[in-house]
């Protein structure tokens, strides 16, 4: 018999429980029991109501009231004793002190890393259509930055400015968030990097944007109720793009468009990912080796994630460490990168829906490199 399942944790930001809930979400930790197919949620006695109604994959529903127990852990060990379990499997983020209390009351805990994102990695025809609708926003979002950067003026000295104010990463990411909100999604600061600061993978971005530099801008709102990430980048350049600027950006395209031709059901990510190394490297761009001197415009060392209920579903993708094969269903993102330190960064990134012999693109936003600024 396989281990029944144990997770305790609210559905708003846990993918493993709302995906285990089937859609339902609460703020309150909720014990969740998995024995051979048969579920037993436990919810607190103010959410019983709403739950009896909507909780449909539930076999049984418990309240927390029903326990004389003081605090998750305590309630925890009795609904297992309850269950009459003695043995549970729990997901790698399970609460290490929980699992400690759980032991040391005599319950064998083990650990299956990815019992519930095994079963979220091929999606569903509606969790493709939500990953879809939210990127309807991401690329509205994306729209309204890139109208931004085109309403805005050249100073002398290369800086932005919109409306007589300058206009920085800081001005933009509102106006993303705003975007976001107004159409149901929500989401982390979104990253908009201007010049040098865009060559680091995790810079949100900064201060004044200028003209003649490669403007990097990394969107991935989550929908308010499907809860549901889309993933996007684009890069724009205010004014005529420099030379090397349209030489790399150039480069990057064809990274992404071979590696959109290489994915499909069957294709070990990290062959997507070594194919990308071996186009760009025949353009005259460094592979990614740590033994290199980080001198001149070199090829990240990433291509791809899992993408879903989390942002990174790190269970699959074209990326250097995933050396089993992609699966139809798998929903992925393709983002090549070429990058300098001091330069910048060009990265461009879709989603796409893997299929038995290819892949169908989630992303509908153009690749335009070029703005052209209202005051030119």
């Amino acid at each position: 018999m396989a281990d029944a399942i144990l997770m305790s944790a609210g559905s708003f930001d846990c993918g493993d429980m709302l995906y285990a809930l089937g859609g339902y979400l609460v703020f309150d930790p909720v014990v969740y029991l998995e024995i051979e197919g048969r579920v037993t949620v436990v919810v607190s006695e103010l959410d019983r109501r709403r739950a009896m109604a909507e909780l449909r994959l539930a076999s049984e529903i418990w309240s927390d009231a029903e326990f004389d127990a003081d605090g998750w852990p305590a309630l925890t060990l009795a609904v297992l004793r309850r269950a009459g379990l003695d043995r549970v499997a729990v997901p790698g983020w399970y609460p290490v002190a929980r699992a400690d209390y759980l032991r040391a009351a005599g319950v064998e805990v083990v650990v299956d890393e990815d019992v519930i994102a095994r079963r979220r990695r091929h999606k569903r025809p509606d969790e493709v259509a939500a990953i879809s609708d939210s990127l309807r926003v991401a690329e509205r979002s994306l729209s309204h930055a890139r109208s931004l950067l085109a309403g805005s003026e050249i100073g002398p000295d290369g800086t932005l400015s919109f409306q007589g104010q300058p206009l920085t990463s800081e001005v933009v990411q509102g106006e993303i968030r705003s975007v976001w909100s107004l159409n149901g999604c929500e989401g982390d600061a979104p990253v908009l990097a201007g010049g040098p600061q865009g060559a680091h993978v995790y810079e949100m971005g900064s201060g004044v944007l200028r003209a003649g530099e490669p403007i990097l801008c990394d969107l991935f709102p989550r929908h308010g109720v499907s809860r549901y990430y889309a993933d996007i980048t684009r890069v724009f350049c205010v004014g005529e793009p420099p030379d090397k600027l349209c030489r790399v950006h150039e480069a990057v395209r064809g990274a992404l468009e071979l590696a959109r031709q290489t994915c499909r059901s069957g294709i070990p990510g990290n062959r997507v990912f070594e194919r990308v190394c071996e186009y760009l490297g025949g353009l005259g761009y460094a592979p990614t080796d740590p033994s290199h001197s980080g001198e001149g415009v070199q090829v990240a060392p990433y291509l791809g994630h899992g993408l879903g209920l989390d942002v990174h579903e790190m269970t699959t993708g074209p990326d250097p460490s995933i050396p089993f094969p992609l699966e139809t269903g798998d929903v992925v993102t393709i983002e090549p990168c070429l990058y300098e330190y001091g330069w910048g960064a060009v990265r461009l990134e879709d989603v796409v829906v893997i299929t038995d012999d290819g892949c169908e693109t989630l992303t509908r936003f153009d690749y335009d490199l070029s703005v052209v600024p209202s005051g030119s």
